[in-house]
């Protein structure tokens, strides 16, 4: 790769050879059911009594054209339809009907609470919403009922559990709207300057391309067998591994949400070629207690994002499963991925790089203050030109503007450099951003919500490194005078605001916060003195 880099400098040129392709996603799904029309496309885990349903290609491409046209009787071409649900095949079948409908869709987190809802449903303007009635022991409906009222836009609810009654009502014939590769497909929500999460609209090419040049890098060989880990509502689980099987014209495992001992099992009966986990997951995998006793000699490709994996855990997943570790690194302004390892990279570049960019990205590395280019091996803010980057944050043209410059580069807010050998490393986020066992989270959210508590004066949340988790989250708490409040009486307060991936691990009240002249709060300062209390004994 390092006739890709000009060496004086930490920027990685596009590969001229990659060739982007004009699709939509609804044109990659044709072209699969064109070319293998009776191979599995699709299919689920057993139910508890044993029944496993699976689509043809040719049975995906024309239950996803039907829904199509039932979305088209309901909402026009254009308009925004959300999703929130947990992993199941209908959710499959909602992801290519809008495609070809021209409908954007908006994606939920399944475990988001009423007020994380209705600020995507409001601030995305969704007209539509498709939902489960229950997801996790959580009343989706009864949760939607709350906040009705402040979602004037919101005309049509769906239920997925009844998807196909509303199939066998859709029309069964009607011609579905042209749709250009630069059309928006899908809005995902990420990190905002505010703590509120921005929406990112991606267009058809984006995630087409993105799922492409990723695919060509795990080099898993056509028809083969794809299972899905991670959920739908991220690029990883909707793009990544979606599209990922299209590109090999295979088939897909979808099981309805990570449980150790299903993943193996699926592992060993589908023949999965390839999966991809979190570090957290593939470390559940290899302690769960089963794991001796099954058959994983089909697994070519395990691959992990979100978080480093210490070299001693790649040893271990290629040891035990007997396959290749690639670490992959992507973003949703990205339509999923940005860089991967090639199957063959050593340990070393697997544990403490995150690949090289894929084929179309182009990588700087710049100056935070000057933006100049910064030398190799120096460390600086990792910035993007691809087909692949967002159309927009939606209705948000302020932090786009911040992020997106005239000329196509994009401001990922991540800090790294790009070795000498051109693999790129992740060295921090210049965002403040936590991610833990995959999942982004955004401190300002957390903050913003014990603020709400009538004892708390003030509060702050960082990241404390975790060896299988990555980050946990520790917030420290100021009360408010002559207020008492303690750990589990703050815990119930947000369990009932936010999902329970975002609850703080460690509590820790304080009398005082270091801050800055300004009045800022120092919450690098806050960790050292953090650790100097809890850690270093």
């Amino acid at each position: 790769m390092t006739d890709q880099v000009t060496m004086a400098t930490s920027y990685f040129h596009a590969n001229p050879q990659a060739q982007v392709s004009e699709m939509t996603l609804g044109d990659l799904l044709r072209d699969c059911a064109q070319a293998v029309p009776d191979r599995i496309a699709l299919k689920e885990s057993p139910d508890m009594e044993g029944r496993q349903r699976s689509w043809t290609y040719a049975q995906a491409l024309a239950a996803a054209e039907r829904s199509a046209r039932g979305l088209l009787a309901l909402f026009r071409p254009g308009e925004h339809v959300a999703i929130w649900a947990h992993n199941v095949p209908e959710w499959w079948l909602v992801e290519f009907g809008a495609a070809l409908a021209g409908i954007v869709l908006v994606t939920i987190n399944p475990a988001s609470r009423e007020k994380e809802v209705a600020y995507i449903l409001e601030n995305s303007d969704a007209v539509g919403l498709i939902t489960v009635r229950y997801c996790r022991g959580s009343d989706h409906l009864a949760m939607l009922a709350q906040v009705r009222d402040r979602l004037p836009l919101l005309r049509e609810v769906l239920i997925l559990d009844d998807w196909s009654d509303f199939m066998a009502a859709a029309p069964v014939d009607g011609e579905l709207p042209q749709i250009s590769p630069s059309d928006p497909v899908m809005i995902q929500y990420t990190s905002g300057t505010t703590g509120k999460p921005k929406g990112a609209r991606m267009r058809h090419r984006g995630i087409v391309n993105s799922s492409k040049f990723a695919t060509a890098c795990f080099d898993a060989g056509d028809g083969s067998v794809w299972m899905n880990c991670v959920p739908m509502f991220h690029t990883g689980g909707s793009v990544h591994s979606t599209c990922g099987a299209l590109w090999n014209r295979g088939t897909l495992i979808l099981p309805p949400q990570f449980e150790a001992g299903l993943m193996l099992r699926m592992i060993e009966q589908e023949r999965v070629t390839i999966t991809t986990t979190v570090p957290t997951m593939a470390i559940a995998l290899l302690e769960h207690p089963g794991f001796d006793d099954m058959d994983f000699s089909s697994l070519k490709v395990l691959t992990c994002g979100g978080a480093p994996v210490a070299p001693e855990l790649v040893e271990r997943i290629e040891r035990h499963f007997g396959c290749e570790f690639m670490m992959i690194f992507g973003q949703t302004e990205m339509s999923g991925m940005i860089c991967s390892t090639v199957r063959g990279d050593s340990v070393e570049h697997v544990s403490r790089t995150v690949g090289t960019p894929l084929g179309p990205t182009e990588v700087r590395i710049v100056d935070t203050a000057s933006g100049a280019i910064l030398p190799v091996d120096t460390i600086g803010e990792i910035c993007l030109r691809s087909a692949c980057v967002l159309q927009d944050y939606y209705k948000n043209p302020t932090a786009t503007a911040e992020a997106i410059e005239p000329d196509g580069w994009f401001h990922t807010g991540d800090l790294g450099t790009v070795r000498a050998d051109g693999y790129l490393t992740i060295t921090g986020r210049s965002k403040d951003m936590l991610i833990r066992g995959g999942e982004n989270i955004y401190p300002r959210e957390i903050e913003d919500q014990l603020l709400e508590h009538p004892a708390v004066s003030d509060t702050a949340v960082f990241g404390v490194p975790d060896e299988r988790w990555g980050e946990q989250i520790a917030v420290a708490v100021r009360l408010k005078p002559g207020a008492t409040a303690d750990e589990s009486e703050l815990k119930a307060f947000l369990e009932a605001r936010i999902a329970r991936f975002k609850l703080p691990k460690y509590w820790w009240f304080v009398d005082e916060f270091p801050t800055t002249t300004s009045g800022k709060v120092q919450k690098f300062a806050l960790k050292e003195r953090y650790a100097r209390q809890f850690v270093s004994g």
